[in-house]
C-alpha cells in the first residue's frame, strides 16, 4: 500500500506541472527568439520591459500575467521579458514613461499596441484583443510611410495614417501627422476632420494629462452624433478625473459602460470608475 501511494505522487506532480505549463503564457528566452517564432507561427510578440527594483513589475508578473483572462490568449502571443538595464536601447524606444511597459509587436518588430504600467488582468486582456485585431495595420502604415518618401500625403491620407498610429499606440508619431492633416482640414469631410481632431487629443493626452479635458468636452458637445463618441466619452472622463473632477468623469464613464461594456473603453471605464469612487470616498472620510 505504501509503495503504491509513493508511486502515484510523481505522476500527480507531473500532471500538476503539465497543467501549470499549459495555463501559462508562451515565454521565449530573448527578443530575437520571440520575433523569429512569432513570424514563423503567425503570432504576435508580447514584450514586457521591466527593471530589477520595480515592485510594479513584480506585481504585473505575479498577478496580471498569470491570470486566466490573460493566459487564455497564449495561442496568439510569444511572450518575453527584458530588463531595461540589460537592454537600455529598448527602454529608450518603448519605455520612455517608465516600467513596467508591455509592447505588442509583429514578428517583423512593428508595434501594434502597448500597455503602460501595472494594470489588472481584465484591462491587459482587452489590450491583447486590441493588439490581435490590429495585427494587419502595420502593413498599411508601411505603405503610407513608403508613399511619403516619394510624394506628400494628402489630408485624407494623413488623417488615416495618424489614426493608424494612435490605434497601434504610437502617439509620438501620430501627433505631427495629425497636425499636418488638420492644417488641410478644408480638404476633409466633417466626420474625418472631427476624427482627426479626436485622435490628436488622444495622442497628446499622455503628455498633457488633465489639461486637455476642456477640449475633449468641447469635442463631445460639437460632435454628439459622431461614430466615435463613446471613445471620446472615455478619454474625456479620464482627463476630467486627472483634473479632480470625479463626478463629471463618473457620469461620462457610466455612459461608456452602458453603451459598450465589453469594449476596451468599457472595461477601462469600469475599472477607473471603481478607482475614482474609492478615492472620493477616502477623501470624504478625511483619509
Amino acid at each position: 500500500m505504501q509503495r503504491g501511494a509513493f508511486a502515484v505522487y510523481p505522476l500527480v506532480l507531473l500532471l500538476a506541472i503539465g497543467a501549470a505549463a499549459a495555463d501559462s503564457l508562451d515565454w521565449a528566452d530573448d527578443l530575437d527568439e520571440a520575433l523569429s517564432r512569432a513570424q514563423a507561427e503567425g503570432k504576435l510578440v508580447l514584450l514586457v520591459l521591466e527593471s530589477e527594483l520595480c515592485p510594479w513589475c513584480v506585481k504585473l508578473t505575479e498577478e496580471t500575467l498569470t491570470a486566466e483572462a490573460v493566459t487564455t490568449h497564449r495561442e496568439r502571443f510569444v511572450a518575453v521579458k527584458v530588463s531595461v538595464a540589460d537592454q537600455p536601447e529598448l527602454g529608450t524606444r518603448y519605455a520612455r514613461r517608465g516600467v513596467p511597459q508591455s509592447v505588442f509587436l509583429t514578428g517583423e518588430g512593428r508595434q501594434v499596441g502597448k500597455v503602460e504600467g501595472f494594470v489588472p488582468a481584465t484591462i491587459f486582456a482587452a489590450r491583447m484583443r486590441d493588439a490581435w485585431a490590429a495585427r494587419d495595420l502595420p502593413a498599411e502604415i508601411a505603405n503610407f510611410e513608403a508613399t511619403r518618401e516619394s510624394r506628400p500625403l494628402d489630408a485624407q491620407e494623413l488623417a488615416r495614417l495618424g489614426r493608424l498610429y494612435v490605434a497601434t499606440g504610437q502617439e509620438q508619431k501620430a501627433e505631427p501627422v495629425l497636425e499636418q492633416a488638420l492644417e488641410q482640414a478644408s480638404q476633409l469631410d466633417n466626420a474625418t476632420a472631427a476624427g482627426a481632431r479626436l485622435d490628436l487629443l488622444i495622442a497628446r493626452l499622455p503628455a498633457q494629462d488633465g489639461e486637455l479635458a476642456p477640449e475633449l468636452v468641447n469635442w463631445l458637445e460639437t460632435n454628439a452624433q459622431h461614430a466615435r463618441v463613446v471613445e471620446a466619452q472615455y478619454y474625456a472622463g479620464y482627463a476630467l478625473a486627472l483634473k479632480g473632477e470625479g463626478q463629471t468623469a463618473l457620469a461620462l464613464w457610466a455612459k461608456v459602460i452602458a453603451a459598450t461594456p465589453e469594449s476596451t473603453c468599457g472595461v477601462l471605464a469600469a475599472y477607473y470608475t471603481q478607482f475614482v469612487r474609492e478615492a472620493m470616498q477616502r477623501r470624504s472620510n478625511g483619509g
